[in-house]
């Protein structure tokens, strides 16, 4: 099963903290820092621009650099990942230094406005501009420091940006160059700017046939990226992953091709722990040799990875985790084997224990919350969470699993208590917009009869965002649709009709009295004002 769900066991899904399973930090061999020496390590720190935006580009223009544009969040795992390694990595700093560097927090005061200007969505999303605002090339946020370092460079070196690249591999004329640089960029983040949506998979499938077998290295991340795109497009229509066709056959010797070669494992480490979850679902059917050779030969890459001395702990629980999820995909009915699960619980006892930068622990969590469900130590995950509510530097997004963590085991008094905590404890205009929404959504689903509750919850969140300078452009807008779709499904049948009535009268006032006459109380009186009307009852 694919989707935003974990590895499956029987018939049980462990819930997810990003889609298609793919647990969002980076990973792979001696790539991982542990915890302790993310916090003990003397680091140089990238120097971010002090001023806003547009003085970014006016010394980027003075200096004769590119702009290095961050996106991000402060609850965000992979975000956390990246401070905690690769942003302290003397080489990535250093090639920093070649570039204007801007950091953009979604929470501060503009700045998903900004967000909507430069077209990023997804934390974090990295983004490499000319001084004259021209987008070059936005680059994969999951990789090892070394592959941030050489992508970095690629864009330094690109003689045109990523778009003007891919039309020339349409064209025909493209160079090594642009075919290495394409294989850096962030697919999963383009946004529609090089392809359509419905057309990724099928564009990087035939993108990877255009890479000439010099360029193995580029062309094996071209292929997971191919896979990942599948796999999202699959969860997205409710549909299988599993590939068909000539795909299949096809799609198992390249794999197989990964997994045999150490280059190649090492360019593709993310998707080579986690695609034990997703890519292998598209390739393996029940009963069939060639699926078991293949998650044998996936079973030993991983202990390889967990076996290498220099594998940190947040590398050997994502290895465990991996190796958990390929046996649950070949004997979905059986109970984890009783020696990954000690492992499990001794890793992730040892690394809690050793790990105190908050960075760090963020990254930990991530992993640690995913390994211990799918051991099936389900009492240990959710101890494990409650006590990082305590430690975390973000807690409103740890409450937001424990909601989705404790809904899921069928306790729904837990959950909403979880989600409402996350919501009025989360910082930052965009962030409480969401945890409110995720918050609503819950109420919707477990106690869809507590109207008022519903009512009152809505009202408020529009109350407090509204005042928010820039309030409703790009995730606040997506969150705001969504939060109009959840309220439609609770009213499927017309029975909730007065609660609806209220709730669009109250927001079309709030979203009336907004300062900001522009864009967003445009948005912001969109919200319920095209449903159709309900019926009378």
């Amino acid at each position: 099963m694919v989707g935003a769900t974990g590895c499956v066991r029987s018939r049980t899904v462990v819930p997810s903290l990003a889609v298609i399973g793919i647990v969002l930090i980076g990973c792979g061999g001696r790539a991982f820092e542990s915890g302790a020496a993310a916090a003990t390590a003397a680091h140089d720190e990238i120097v971010w621009h002090a001023g806003d935006v547009d003085s970014a580009f006016a010394a980027a223009r003075a200096a004769g650099k590119p702009v290095l544009l961050y996106w991000s969040a402060d609850w965000c795992p992979p975000c956390s990942r990246l401070k905690a390694t690769v942003f302290r990595s003397p080489e990535f700093v250093a090639r920093t230094k070649l570039f204007v560097a801007v950091h953009l927090d979604g929470d501060e005061p503009g700045a998903q406005r900004l967000g909507e200007q430069f077209d990023v969505y997804g934390y974090p999303t990295v983004v490499v501009l000319s001084p004259d605002r021209e987008e070059i090339t936005r680059i994969a946020t999951t990789m090892e420091t070394a592959q941030y370092v050489h992508a970095l460079d690629l864009a330094l070196a690109a003689s045109r940006p990523a778009s003007a690249a891919y039309a020339a591999v349409l064209g025909g004329a493209a160079t090594d160059a642009d075919l290495r640089l394409l294989a850096y960029y962030s697919w999963s983040q383009d946004r529609e700017r090089l392809v359509a949506e419905p057309q990724l998979s099928a564009a990087l499938k035939a993108l990877e046939a255009a890479y000439p077998p010099h360029l193995a290295v580029e062309k094996s991340r071209l292929f997971m990226a191919f896979l990942a795109a599948h796999a999202v497009a699959a969860a997205n229509q409710g549909k299988t992953a599993l590939l068909s066709g000539d795909e299949l056959p096809w799609a198992r010797v390249r794999l197989r091709e990964i997994l045999h070669d150490p280059a190649l494992i090492e360019a593709n480490s993310l998707a080579v722990v986690y695609g034990a979850h997703w890519a292998f679902a598209m390739v393996a059917q029940p009963a069939d040799a060639g699926s078991a050779a293949l998650a044998a030969a996936w079973e030993a890459v991983l202990a390889g990875m967990r076996a290498d001395p220099a594998s940190s702990a947040v590398t050997r629980i994502a290895t465990l985790y991996g190796t958990l999820c390929l046996l649950g995909a070949r004997q979905p009915d059986h109970a984890p084997p009783a020696p990954l699960v000690r492992a499990v619980h001794r890793e992730v006892r040892e690394a809690d224990r050793a790990t105190d930068d908050p960075y760090a622990r963020m990254t930990l969590f991530s992993v640690a919350y995913h390994a211990l469900s799918a051991a099936g130590l389900y009492d240990e995950a959710y101890d494990f969470m409650t006590r990082e509510v305590e430690r975390s530097h973000s807690p409103d997004y740890i409450m937001l699993a424990l909601a989705r963590w404790t809904q899921w085991k069928g306790l729904p008094p837990e959950a909403l208590s979880w989600a409402e905590r996350a919501w009025r404890e989360a910082r930052g205009p965009a962030t409480r917009f969401e945890r409110g929404t995720a918050y609503v959504h819950m109420l919707a689903q477990l106690t869809p009869d507590a109207g008022a509750r519903i009512e009152d919850t809505v009202i408020a969140l529009f109350r407090e965002a509204s005042k928010a300078q820039d309030a409703f452009y790009l995730r606040t807008t997506r969150y705001l649709h969504r939060l109009e779709n959840y309220l439609r499904a609770w009213n499927a049948d017309g029975t909730r009709a007065p609660s609806m009535a209220r709730i669009r009268s109250e927001v079309a006032a709030i979203c009336g009295a907004m300062a900001d006459a522009g864009p967003s109380r445009t948005t912001c009186r969109t919200f319920l004002a095209n449903q159709a009307p309900e019926p009378a009852i």
